[in-house]
């Protein structure tokens, strides 16, 4: 596998696909295959991270949310967090 920066999504899907392969084979880490492996798993979150990115929630959101799940109102925290 040659190792480049990843562009496209048809290199991303390449990529995987051979990362597949390596984890199917049991690639060991120490090996030179495993080191190639460690660096297209590197290419493969920095791809990740630019273009499949995940903002994090609002908290206020987020709170409402346990609240909703867990049944609590806010009233049920008035006195509590002052």
């Amino acid at each position: 596998m040659k190792l480049k920066p990843i562009k496209t999504e048809q290199e991303y899907d390449e990529m995987m696909n051979w990362i597949d392969e390596q984890f199917n084979l049991r690639t060991p880490p120490d090996s030179p295959q495993g080191e190639t492996l460690q660096i297209a798993l590197l290419l493969i979150k920095a791809y990740e991270d630019e273009h499949y990115s995940i903002p994090a929630p609002d908290p206020i959101d987020a709170i409402r949310l346990k609240m909703e799940e867990k049944g609590f109102r806010n009233k049920d925290f008035v006195g509590k967090l002052g």
